[in-house]
């Protein structure tokens, strides 16, 4: 299905918002000027490379599938059915459970629950699965029904705003 609609120039403003916020996350923040200051007077290569494949890639990629109307197994499918099948599977499982959300959860652990923690704590592992296991379980909890996500929330924040609130 596609579109003849033009987007009037506020929404295409909100798209590329959307696409910025969406794409513009930690690791563009921390690690590009990292980076940057490692690499000294020749900071022209790793910055080549980081707009090649943070910037380039990821503008292809929604090129791509804007293209396909947003359909992944419609794009990857022109190389062949099987490879389109293989494709998804392999993105859908980087995109959760390889990649995002042990490295979601191991740097919410990391800022906000280890520095809580004694050394004594630190040094074993039980800390950490014992947070992932929550973690994914109340992420798990909310995604199931993203149309209750701020209902959800609002239940477990308004109260505890409320609390922080009373004790100033």
């Amino acid at each position: 299905m596609t579109s003849d609609k033009k987007l009037n120039f506020f929404e295409l403003g909100a798209l590329g918002f959307l696409l910025f916020a969406m794409f513009l996350g930690a690791g563009n923040i921390i690690f590009a000027p990292m980076v940057g200051q490692e690499a000294g007077t020749d900071m022209w290569i790793p910055m080549a490379g980081f707009l090649i494949t943070g910037v380039g890639l990821v503008f292809l990629a929604i090129v791509a599938l804007a293209k396909t109307s947003g359909d992944v197994h419609r794009m990857a499918s022109r190389v062949s059915n099987k490879y389109a099948i293989v494709f998804c599977l392999v993105l859908f499982l980087t995109l959760g459970p390889i990649y995002v959300i042990p490295r979601t959860t191991s740097v919410v652990f990391e800022i906000g629950v280890l520095p809580s923690l004694s050394n004594q704590d630190t040094a074993h592992r039980l800390p950490l699965l014992i947070f992932s296991v929550i973690f994914i379980a109340a992420t798990i909890w909310l995604s199931l029904s993203p149309n209750k996500l701020v209902d959800r929330i609002g239940k477990v924040l308004t109260p505890a705003f409320g609390r922080c609130a009373g004790r100033n």
